[in-house]
């Protein structure tokens, strides 16, 4: 009878019924339940190690979509070349070899 029990409680808690559950079925103490059977619990250290790295697993990002999208120029009403604003760079003459170029100077603003 006591060989029937054993194989009882240690198939539930091989097939991952929480202790405190089984402790109930069986009428013991989670502390006695677990001092005589937890040297049988084996085969669940992959399924334990995915549930405590899971929450850790950083969603996948979709790629993006090359080019522009639908909704564009759907609110600007402009392609999207002519939505973003040039650098003040892109208006100066193109500089000689070596030769750091000098931006403008915004205007002072007077208090």
């Amino acid at each position: 009878m006591y060989d029937l029990r054993h194989t009882c409680l240690t198939t539930w808690l091989n097939n991952g019924i929480p202790p405190a559950q089984v402790a109930a079925w069986a009428g013991n103490s989670v502390p006695v339940l677990l001092a005589t059977y937890t040297r049988c619990i084996t085969g669940q250290l992959a399924e334990l190690q995915g549930r405590i790295e899971g929450p850790q697993r950083l969603p996948t990002v979709p790629t993006a979509v090359k080019g522009p999208s639908e909704n564009f120029g759907k609110y600007s009403g402009k392609p999207a070349a002519e939505s973003r604003s040039k650098p003040a760079s892109a208006e100066l003459a193109p500089s000689p070899p070596g030769v750091v170029p000098v931006l403008p100077k915004p205007p002072r603003r007077v208090h």
